[in-house]
């Protein structure tokens, strides 16, 4: 499922206004009825803030949010799952090449 927030207008950064567009994202999802626990939210190291993460967290929402170097507090201690197509196709290949495997 992919759900987004209403444009901002202006200069701001990723952060701006972040816990509004969280809500507004999830109430979108809940008119649909479809529930947003267990959903990943991919983002870039400009979302990487321990508030959105704890946000994140208490709606049971796992954050691949990339860690942001300049941020000393959380690029130690969180996981990003990568996301490159190329990636993607080879664990894909790996998968089939197992289930072929168990075939056998």
């Amino acid at each position: 499922m992919l759900s987004m927030g209403s444009p901002k207008s202006g200069y701001h950064h990723d952060l701006y206004e972040i816990e509004g567009s969280l809500k507004e994202i999830l109430s979108l999802l809940s008119e649909a009825e479809i529930d947003h626990k267990g959903l990943f939210l991919n983002a870039d190291a400009g979302f990487d803030s321990e508030n959105l993460r704890h946000m994140l967290e208490k709606e049971k929402i796992i954050a691949n949010i990339k860690t942001n170097l300049r941020n000393n507090k959380t690029a130690k201690n969180y996981y990003y799952f990568e996301t490159s197509v190329i990636t993607w196709n080879y664990l894909h290949y790996i998968a089939l090449v197992i289930l072929f495997l168990r075939k056998l």
